[in-house]
């Protein structure tokens, strides 16, 4: 919008308006007016997440995808450090957590797959819950709550 305002109107039209292309965005802070030039830091358009949000954890971006596909991005500069599939096939909705150097993704299948925080990958651990899993995770101190379709299940996370 060139009057640097939304109008309410304007926002429900263009949230209306279709889906634009998947991108990752990364933005200096500080600047005024058109930043286009001057702020953007990098940009990806590559293994963008359809559902779940991207985490940022220590300096890597994680973007998980449907079929199992996992993506480690270098927050410093956008260079994707790996791409990798997680042996979870099927849809994801819930967004990655990370946690004691652990990056945790659950697919709508009810697979939980543990990776190490990191530039390479390295699967740590795969359990299957055998119910669906649509919401994220959440840790509190050292314990992992993961919601299924019909349980709670809660994990002492180490």
């Amino acid at each position: 919008n060139r009057d640097n305002f939304w109008t309410k109107e304007e926002f429900i039209g263009n949230m209306r308006g279709g889906r634009g292309k998947p991108l990752l965005i990364a933005i200096r802070p500080g600047g005024q007016g058109d930043i286009t030039d001057t702020h953007l830091k990098w940009e990806l358009n590559r293994s963008i997440p359809e559902i779940p949000s991207p985490l940022l954890y220590e300096g890597v971006i994680y973007m998980m995808r449907n079929g199992g596909l996992l993506a480690a991005v270098d927050s410093k500069n956008g260079k994707l450090l790996y791409r990798e599939r997680l042996n979870a096939p099927g849809q994801f909705s819930a967004s990655p957590i990370g946690a004691n150097g652990h990056v945790y993704l659950c697919s709508n299948r009810g697979v939980i797959t543990v990776v190490k925080n990191g530039r390479e990958f390295d699967i740590v651990h795969q359990h299957d819950l055998k119910d669906a899993i649509h919401a994220t995770p959440a840790i509190d101190q050292n314990t992992l709550y993961v919601r299924t379709k019909k349980t709670i299940q809660a994990f002492r996370v180490n």
